[in-house]
C-alpha cells in the first residue's frame, strides 16, 4: 500500500502548489462559495473566499449548502453570474473538525497498521465519547457506517490546508497478489479543483493514477501539472456527478440503512 500512498502524496503536492498560484490563475478555476441568503427569484448573496457578493443562478441554490461553481462577469451589466454548480459533501460544513486530521507521514503510519481499519474505528469511538450534540453523534455514526463498508473518511492536512479524502481498497481476486498491487479507490474534495475521483494502483514497480474531473479548466490545468510528477497519470473528464464514495446521512435511521 506504501506505493499507492507515495501516489497520493503527489497529488497532495498539486494542492498546495493550486493554493500557492496567483489570483489570475485561480479565476479560471472552480470558485467554492457558501449561499447566504436568497434575495430574488434567482438571485443570491454569497461569501466567496473573504468576500460578500450577490450574484445571478440559473440553477436553485439552498441557503445555508456550499457550492462548487465557475463564476463570469457579465459584459454588459457587470455582475457576476454562475454555472455548472456542483454541491459540496455535507461533511465539508463544520462537521468536518469531528474527523481525523493526518499530514501523510500520519496517514501513512495508519494505512500501514497491522490493522487500520481497527486503529481507525479506535479513533472515531474516541471522539465520539467527547461529543455534546445529536449533529456531532450523528456525524460520527455516518463515519463508523462508512468504516463498516471499508472507506475510511480523514481530513488530510497540509501546509495549511485542509481537504476531505475518502478512501477503499479494492479487494484482491487473486489472494496471491501482494498489497502493494492493490488497488485503492478514492474521492477528494479539493477547494481549487473541485470534486475528484481516482484510482491509484501499483503494478511492476510502476505506479499508475488515473483521475476524473467535474471541471474541465481543472483538467487542462493537471495536464500541465501531471507533467512533473514521478508516475503514470491518466486524466479523464466526467460529465456525470461525481459523488463521494459513502454518502452522509441526514438521520440515524440513514446510517442504519
Amino acid at each position: 500500500m506504501l506505493g499507492q500512498l507515495s501516489a497520493l502524496s503527489k497529488i497532495e503536492s498539486l494542492l498546495v502548489k493550486l493554493n500557492s498560484q496567483s489570483l489570475h490563475l485561480n479565476s479560471t478555476l472552480p470558485v467554492s462559495i457558501d449561499v447566504k441568503k436568497q434575495l430574488s427569484a434567482q438571485s443570491y448573496l454569497l461569501d466567496v473566499g473573504k468576500k460578500e457578493m450577490k450574484t445571478h443562478s440559473n440553477t436553485e441554490l439552498e441557503v445555508g449548502r456550499k457550492y462548487w461553481a465557475m463564476m463570469k462577469e457579465e459584459g454588459a451589466t457587470k455582475g457576476l453570474s454562475l454555472s455548472k454548480l456542483v454541491q459540496k459533501p455535507l461533511l465539508l460544513g463544520n462537521k468536518k473538525a469531528l474527523l481525523p486530521t493526518f499530514d501523510l507521514e500520519h496517514l501513512q503510519q495508519l494505512l500501514t497498521h497491522e490493522k487500520p481499519k481497527e486503529a481507525f474505528k479506535l479513533a472515531l469511538l474516541d471522539k465520539m465519547t467527547t461529543v455534546t450534540s445529536k449533529q456531532d453523534f450523528l456525524t460520527l455514526s455516518n463515519m463508523l457506517q462508512a468504516l463498516n463498508e471499508n472507506v475510511f473518511s480523514f481530513v488530510l492536512s497540509g501546509r495549511e490546508k485542509e481537504t476531505l479524502f475518502q478512501l477503499k481498497k479494492r479487494k484482491n481476486r487473486d489472494k496471491k497478489e501482494s498489497n502493494d498491487n492493490a488497488k485503492i479507490d478514492f474521492y477528494a474534495a479539493f477547494e481549487s479543483l473541485g470534486p475528484v475521483e481516482g484510482v491509484v494502483e501499483v503494478a511492476d514497480g510502476k505506479r499508475k493514477l488515473s483521475l476524473y474531473l467535474y471541471y474541465e479548466n481543472s483538467l487542462q490545468f493537471l495536464q500541465e501539472e501531471l507533467k512533473s510528477l514521478d508516475l503514470e497519470g491518466f486524466l479523464y473528464q466526467k460529465e456525470g456527478k461525481i459523488s463521494p464514495l459513502y454518502e452522509y446521512g441526514e438521520s440515524l435511521l440513514d446510517v442504519k440503512g
